[in-house]
């Protein structure tokens, strides 16, 4: 008889960072030359705390069911920076601190928020604003307007149609059905062919002419929505099964600027932005077919968000354990701390920010002194682009 074990999510974890832990101490005190020898009792002792005396789940249940969404500039995510913060100051880091970095922009957070088709029939939205995105002046009740255009001449039949209305912005997305399970573990094959593949240096994003042609006629709807006042736009998530995938807010831009000059909705600027929601494909594609079967869609929408204005800077939080000898030898280990909104971010990324400072915590509660110094980074606005660990590397190296 075959029996199937299915390990818990904890332990899981607390084996995958039981190795980076050992890793970690093994890289600032014993292996980065040769004739350094590896303390194997001091790895068992950490084998040890990290199956025996794990905290790890603790943090992660902070950071995801107490902390929840952690986006750059909420409250929410400066409650976790708080906390990690002041649990490296109990574990005996005296330099752990919060770096200011930016200025990053405002701040976002959601109060609110309602989405219901009322009729032909009654049904709940399995959907979400996108970051961002201002709040509705009220909950936006009545018929959705397709905006069925293919070119941009098609737009003039919407011009006076708009305003005030729900606008279902894009044609039906067509989502293949994901029948195998995502994960899969690499072979030893598969390993040894990635460590063989040659470095790759950075490649910079060029869009093909016909990317580049549906940017450029999606930018000219956005900016045809906007200027025709509508109330608030919904668009189909590019996942299946009812995920909804969501991130920021899309900001019209002038056809002829530059790139690099576009205004994220996050600018202290304050860019005009419409209130904007991503729905699950499945539900938004039956809006479509409705609406293009002639028959009314009415929905109620409503937005409750707040913008934080008050700090603009953003935050990394940094610590370290000092070294001896080669102190000045530096073991980074670390995570961003940031995540969408839309979720509690536990794999994106509380579980690699966990396993950081649990790292920490271990080799702290052992009072095991490394060679080099092992410095903690947990960044901010990696969704956004990177930006808490570039900022970082511009001011440390």
């Amino acid at each position: 008889m075959l029996k199937v074990v299915r390990e818990r999510p904890s332990a899981r974890l607390t084996r995958l960072t039981a190795i980076l832990w050992s890793a970690v101490f093994l890289a600032s005190s014993t292996i980065a030359k040769a004739q350094e020898k590896v303390d194997l009792e001091v790895v068992r002792r950490i084998d040890d705390a990290a199956f025996n005396h794990s905290q790890v789940m603790d943090i992660v249940s902070y950071l995801t069911d107490i902390t929840g969404p952690r986006l750059t500039g909420s409250p929410n995510l400066k409650r976790a920076q708080e906390y990690a913060r002041d649990r490296l100051r109990e574990w005996g880091l005296a330099n752990a601190h919060l770096e200011s970095w930016g200025p990053f922009g405002r701040g976002w957070s959601l109060e609110g928020f309602t989405a219901n088709v009322t009729s032909p029939g009654f049904s709940t939205l399995i959907a979400y604003p996108k970051a961002w995105s201002p709040s509705t002046p009220r909950t936006i009740r009545g018929e959705a307007v397709f905006l069925n255009v293919k070119t941009a001449s098609d737009l003039d039949k919407y011009r006076g149609k708009l305003k005030g209305k729900i606008v279902l912005f894009s044609p039906a997305r067509h989502v293949d059905p994901l029948f195998e399970p995502p994960a899969h573990r690499q072979t030893d094959e598969e390993l040894l062919g990635l460590s063989n593949e040659p470095p790759r240096g950075p490649r910079p994003f060029q869009p093909t002419p016909e990317q580049r042609a549906t940017e450029e006629f999606n930018n000219r709807k956005w900016q045809f929505v906007q200027s025709e006042g509508g109330a608030v736009v919904l668009q189909p998530s590019y996942r299946d099964a009812g995920t909804v995938y969501v991130t920021a807010a899309t900001v019209p831009y002038p056809s002829d600027q530059a790139f690099e000059k576009h205004a994220d909705p996050w600018d202290l600027s304050k860019p005009v932005v419409t209130p904007q929601v991503v729905v699950a494909a499945e539900q938004y594609n039956r809006l479509v077919r409705l609406a293009e079967r002639g028959i009314p869609v009415e929905l109620e929408v409503g937005i409750a968000a707040r913008f934080h204005d008050d700090e603009p800077m953003s935050y990394n939080v940094i610590a370290e354990i000092p070294g001896t000898d080669l102190k000045n030898e530096v073991v980074m280990v670390g995570g961003s701390l940031d995540s969408w909104h839309a979720g509690t971010g536990a794999t994106d990324n509380a579980v690699g920010a966990a396993t950081a400072l649990e790292i920490i915590r271990i080799l702290q509660s052992l009072q095991l002194k490394p060679r080099r110094t092992i410095r903690i980074g947990l960044w901010s606005a990696e969704e956004q682009g990177s930006l808490g660990s570039r900022a970082y590397v511009s001011a440390h190296f």
